[in-house]
């Protein structure tokens, strides 16, 4: 596996745009979730917009795809967020079964970085997540991060 983890780092470091298609190939394919999970972390620092459509449907998957490849998929919506079905996924991210994916969910909010007011739709959602004592890393930190965004527009950098 630590092949696969070094040959993704490179790839996604590499800039180079020709490996998105391939590497989306990868992350929609039958192979085993660590090897989809770090397609789509080579994407996600290729940043390349064509990638967004297939995190929406791997992002989606959430009987199927295990949390640490729908986290990385939900990460990779920043690169669409001001599309509004990609804020509507978003949205529904932000309160997901999974911390991960919720944490995830609220990174791709903060790549608006734009003064409030957010669009409704993930007003609500961010609403609803800092009612909630969620935690990714430690206790509270989802909470603290929706909040920090219903009051800032972003977190603070």
């Amino acid at each position: 596996m630590e092949v696969v983890t070094d040959c993704a780092a490179a790839l996604g470091h590499s800039g180079a745009r020709r490996y998105v298609r391939p590497l989306i190939r990868i992350a929609r394919s039958n192979a085993d979730w660590p090897v989809r999970m770090w397609a789509l972390h080579a994407l996600s620092w290729l940043a390349d917009s064509r990638a967004v459509p297939a995190t929406l449907y791997i992002a989606g998957r959430v009987d199927i795809e295990p949390e640490w490849t729908r986290d990385y998929a939900v990460l990779i919506l920043r690169l669409g967020i001001r599309k509004r079905f990609v804020q509507a996924a978003v949205a529904r991210y932000v309160n997901d079964p999974a911390p991960r994916v919720r944490y995830a969910a609220m990174c791709a909010i903060d790549a608006l970085r734009r003064p409030l007011p957010l669009p409704s739709l993930l007003q609500v959602a961010l609403e609803q997540a800092a009612r909630e004592d969620a935690g990714f890393m430690e206790d509270g930190d989802i909470t603290r991060f929706a909040e920090d965004l219903l009051l800032f527009g972003h977190k603070d950098r």
